[in-house]
């Protein structure tokens, strides 16, 4: 895609071009992540459609539920539920192998 120059208004703000919103599949109200990335030494802004991860395993989710804006996906919820921990102890939770591993 071809660059665009834009300028920045009071508060540091671009538009941009709806051609580029459309290639990273969002519309307006969408949520978009927007972050610093070193590109060969040199700081490129990206900017990515937001996908809701799971807190506790980090998969993208779209399911699951949501607590204080924070999403937590089926299988962990249901994990959660059948094991709780009631001693108030910090727990590590890691993916594998479609296994739910506590640490």
């Amino acid at each position: 895609m071809k660059p665009s120059t834009k300028p920045l208004d009071q508060q540091g703000r671009i538009v941009v071009p709806r051609a580029m919103l459309e290639s990273i599949n969002v519309e307006p109200g969408d949520y978009v992540d927007v972050y610093l990335d070193n590109n060969q030494g040199r700081p490129v802004v990206v900017l990515e459609r937001h996908q809701d991860l799971c807190v506790v395993c980090g998969e993208i989710t779209t399911e699951g539920v949501k607590i204080a804006n924070k999403r937590i996906c089926t299988e962990c919820a249901s994990y959660i539920k059948l094991n709780r921990v009631d001693d108030g102890g910090q727990k590590e939770v890691k993916k594998s192998d479609d296994n739910l591993n506590v640490y």
